[in-house]
């Protein structure tokens, strides 16, 4: 499944360039992939975007930041133990504007 994830993510980012990037990274932290699977995932095309490195590494430690932030401002009431916690609607749109 991950792997379906990078490849379309990986087309985003050069069709998008920095806002496809933001996308993608936003998409793989939430599937749980650890950031520097992402910057390896996505850089490459990122840079044929014409996205400088710095700017990818940037890029991807926000979408980290962001999701991270979505996530910990959720409610935990109703969540068993082991569960894990569903994004609301409220989240979706916030990391998709």
């Amino acid at each position: 499944m991950r792997s379906g994830w990078r490849g379309g993510s990986r087309r985003w980012v050069r069709a998008s360039g920095n806002r496809g990037l933001f996308w993608a990274a936003c998409r793989l932290a939430e599937a749980g992939l650890p950031p520097a699977d992402t910057l390896d995932a996505l850089a490459p095309a990122a840079e044929r975007a014409g996205l400088p490195l710095r700017e990818v590494v940037v890029t991807i430690r926000s979408a980290y930041r962001t999701i991270s932030t979505a996530l910990a401002r959720q409610p935990e009431h109703g969540v068993g133990h082991g569960e894990t916690p569903r994004r609301s609607a409220r989240v979706e749109r916030q990391v998709l504007s």
